[in-house]
């Protein structure tokens, strides 16, 4: 059996809809702990900030969804450019 149409394009929204939720999260992270100064910032340097801040752990574990979510959906997107399998 080949793949669902209907599950077309579904792994780069779900990760795009993960990424940004981890982007509102830091926003809202940012905007609790330094009102004034990292609030209007762009995400990688909020992220790279993160692990400093909040601790290791928290850190760690955002960048890992960060970086699969995009590696996800760079590979999804070039995977579904190829026709399905007969």
């Amino acid at each position: 059996m080949g793949r669902h149409l209907g599950a077309r394009g579904a792994w780069p929204r779900g990760c795009a809809w993960l990424r940004h939720e981890l982007e509102v999260a830091m926003d809202r992270y940012w905007a609790a702990a330094l009102p004034a100064d990292r609030a209007d910032r762009v995400q990688r340097p909020k992220l790279l900030l993160l692990s400093h801040y909040a601790g290791p752990e928290l850190g760690r574990r955002a960048g890992y969804v960060c970086e699969h979510c995009l590696a996800l959906a760079t590979t999804t997107r070039t995977n579904s450019a190829s026709p399905p399998p007969n």
